[in-house]
């Protein structure tokens, strides 16, 4: 009877591991930077570089947030400067709500809250090669208290 719980528990385990390895099959990069003492300066740019090999599939990147859940703000403002490697470079300004007009919390967790905004979706790289994207907090503020990390992803569409 033990071996075959034994048998039992460790094809769970390899079956769990296969569907959370199987989960992130479309991943072609993501990426962390902790902000010191969870205040960002504004003259702190944070940079993200990541290599594209298939320009014909389409992608989806999201802009990753880990704040307070006592962040003052229900939102943040950024400058999101992207770089291609052919010399392209793009500056958006983007709005990222964290929180609704009632001020409940957009993003999952305790005291640090994640939230994964989307920015392009189903978009074509037209290049291969490595391309960079860096965030800057345009809050009209020197020190912002609350955020965490920042983060970015880049995955394929499924298929379908």
């Amino acid at each position: 009877m033990k071996k075959r719980i034994k048998k039992v528990f460790i094809l769970l385990i390899v079956f769990s591991n296969v569907f959370f390895v199987s989960c992130d099959r479309n991943k072609v990069y993501e990426g962390f930077e902790e902000i010191p003492g969870d205040v960002w300066d504004n003259k702190q740019k944070i940079n993200f570089v990541f290599e594209i090999d298939d320009t014909l599939a389409l992608h989806n990147v999201y802009i990753h947030i880990r704040h307070a859940s006592n962040y003052q703000y229900k939102n943040i403002w950024l400058f999101v400067k992207s770089s291609a490697p052919n010399g392209l470079v793009q500056i958006d300004t983007l709005e990222c709500n964290l929180a609704d007009d009632l001020g409940k919390w957009y993003g999952k967790g305790g005291d640090i809250l994640n939230l994964q905004m989307p920015w392009k979706m189903n978009v074509r790289f037209a290049h291969k090669g490595k391309y960079s994207v860096e965030y800057e907090q345009a809050m009209r503020m020197e020190q912002l208290p609350g955020i965490a990390q920042m983060g970015l992803r880049v995955e394929k569409v499924d298929a379908k």
